[in-house]
Protein backbone atom coordinates (compact mmCIF):
# COMPACT_ATOMS: atom_id res chain seq x y z
CA UNK A 1 0.00 0.00 0.00
CA UNK A 2 1.16 3.34 -0.63
CA UNK A 3 1.98 6.26 1.21
CA UNK A 4 -1.38 7.97 0.50
CA UNK A 5 -3.17 10.79 2.77
CA UNK A 6 -6.63 11.71 2.82
CA UNK A 7 -6.81 15.38 3.70
CA UNK A 8 -9.68 17.46 5.24
CA UNK A 9 -10.94 20.83 4.67
CA UNK A 10 -7.49 23.17 4.12
CA UNK A 11 -5.26 20.89 4.48
CA UNK A 12 -5.32 20.75 8.31
CA UNK A 13 -6.11 17.31 9.15
CA UNK A 14 -4.74 13.98 7.49
CA UNK A 15 -5.09 10.56 7.78
CA UNK A 16 -2.73 7.86 5.69
CA UNK A 17 -0.54 4.73 5.64
CA UNK A 18 3.08 5.64 6.17
CA UNK A 19 4.29 2.65 3.99
CA UNK A 20 8.25 3.16 5.20
CA UNK A 21 7.06 2.58 8.66
CA UNK A 22 4.63 0.07 8.50
CA UNK A 23 2.26 2.16 10.43
CA UNK A 24 -1.12 4.27 10.04
CA UNK A 25 -0.68 8.19 10.63
CA UNK A 26 -2.79 11.18 11.73
CA UNK A 27 -1.80 14.73 12.10
CA UNK A 28 -4.12 17.84 12.79
CA UNK A 29 -4.18 21.48 12.95
CA UNK A 30 -6.63 23.46 15.62
CA UNK A 31 -9.86 22.47 17.30
CA UNK A 32 -11.41 19.16 16.97
CA UNK A 33 -15.79 19.72 16.43
CA UNK A 34 -18.36 16.62 15.87
CA UNK A 35 -18.40 17.58 12.17
CA UNK A 36 -13.94 16.89 11.75
CA UNK A 37 -13.99 14.17 14.16
CA UNK A 38 -16.81 12.48 12.03
CA UNK A 39 -14.56 13.07 8.89
CA UNK A 40 -11.41 11.66 10.65
CA UNK A 41 -12.83 8.64 11.79
CA UNK A 42 -14.39 7.92 8.52
CA UNK A 43 -10.80 8.08 6.83
CA UNK A 44 -9.49 6.14 9.94
CA UNK A 45 -12.30 3.32 9.40
CA UNK A 46 -11.61 2.89 5.75
CA UNK A 47 -7.81 2.79 5.72
CA UNK A 48 -8.22 -0.20 8.05
CA UNK A 49 -11.09 -1.75 6.52
CA UNK A 50 -9.17 -1.50 3.38
CA UNK A 51 -6.13 -2.82 5.09
CA UNK A 52 -8.32 -5.73 6.91
CA UNK A 53 -5.82 -5.99 9.08
CA UNK A 54 -4.57 -4.76 12.98
CA UNK A 55 -3.35 -1.21 12.00
CA UNK A 56 -1.10 0.65 14.70
CA UNK A 57 -1.61 4.34 14.53
CA UNK A 58 0.93 7.05 15.00
CA UNK A 59 -1.16 10.21 16.20
CA UNK A 60 0.71 13.41 16.23
CA UNK A 61 -1.34 16.14 18.15
CA UNK A 62 1.43 18.88 18.18
CA UNK A 63 -0.64 21.18 16.95
CA UNK A 64 -4.23 20.18 18.01
CA UNK A 65 -5.77 22.13 20.90
CA UNK A 66 -9.11 20.99 21.79
CA UNK A 67 -11.63 18.47 21.70
CA UNK A 68 -15.81 19.41 21.52
CA UNK A 69 -17.47 16.73 24.03
CA UNK A 70 -19.17 15.50 20.70
CA UNK A 71 -16.07 14.67 18.86
CA UNK A 72 -14.27 12.93 22.59
CA UNK A 73 -17.50 10.20 22.12
CA UNK A 74 -16.69 10.16 18.20
CA UNK A 75 -13.34 9.05 18.90
CA UNK A 76 -13.92 6.95 21.96
CA UNK A 77 -15.96 4.87 19.20
CA UNK A 78 -13.95 4.86 16.61
CA UNK A 79 -11.23 3.03 19.29
CA UNK A 80 -13.57 0.05 19.19
CA UNK A 81 -12.95 -0.38 15.54
CA UNK A 82 -12.00 -4.29 14.99
CA UNK A 83 -8.75 -3.22 12.98
CA UNK A 84 -7.76 -0.87 15.93
CA UNK A 85 -4.09 -1.43 16.82
CA UNK A 86 -1.84 -0.02 19.45
CA UNK A 87 -1.66 3.79 19.37
CA UNK A 88 1.28 5.92 20.12
CA UNK A 89 0.63 9.56 20.55
CA UNK A 90 2.97 12.48 20.48
CA UNK A 91 3.45 16.05 20.82
CA UNK A 92 0.06 15.75 22.95
CA UNK A 93 0.14 18.88 25.82
CA UNK A 94 -0.62 18.41 29.32
CA UNK A 95 -4.73 18.86 28.58
CA UNK A 96 -4.68 16.60 25.67
CA UNK A 97 -3.17 14.22 27.53
CA UNK A 98 -5.62 14.33 30.07
CA UNK A 99 -8.54 13.79 27.36
CA UNK A 100 -6.59 11.26 25.20
CA UNK A 101 -6.70 9.49 28.97
CA UNK A 102 -10.32 9.79 29.02
CA UNK A 103 -11.16 9.17 25.72
CA UNK A 104 -9.37 5.90 25.36
CA UNK A 105 -10.44 4.95 29.40
CA UNK A 106 -14.19 5.63 27.97
CA UNK A 107 -13.39 2.94 25.25
CA UNK A 108 -11.91 0.72 27.33
CA UNK A 109 -8.62 0.98 25.13
CA UNK A 110 -5.57 -0.65 27.07
CA UNK A 111 -2.68 -0.43 24.42
CA UNK A 112 -2.41 3.13 24.31
CA UNK A 113 1.10 5.34 24.91
CA UNK A 114 2.10 8.84 25.04
CA UNK A 115 5.73 9.36 23.96
CA UNK A 116 8.13 12.30 23.89
CA UNK A 117 9.69 11.76 20.50
CA UNK A 118 8.43 10.11 17.25
CA UNK A 119 11.73 7.63 17.55
CA UNK A 120 10.64 5.82 20.85
CA UNK A 121 6.80 5.97 19.68
CA UNK A 122 8.03 3.83 16.25
CA UNK A 123 9.93 1.59 18.37
CA UNK A 124 7.21 0.86 20.69
CA UNK A 125 4.56 0.29 17.55
CA UNK A 126 6.65 -2.27 16.25
CA UNK A 127 7.45 -4.23 19.56
CA UNK A 128 5.88 -7.58 19.57
CA UNK A 129 2.97 -8.29 22.46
Amino acid sequence: MADTGNVLPEEKYKVWWDDANQVARYTGVGDYDKDIALKITKLESELMDQRAATTNWLVDLGQNTNYSSEARKIFAEELSHKYTGKMAFIGASVFLRTVVNFVTAVSGKKDVKHFASEKDALEWLHQEG
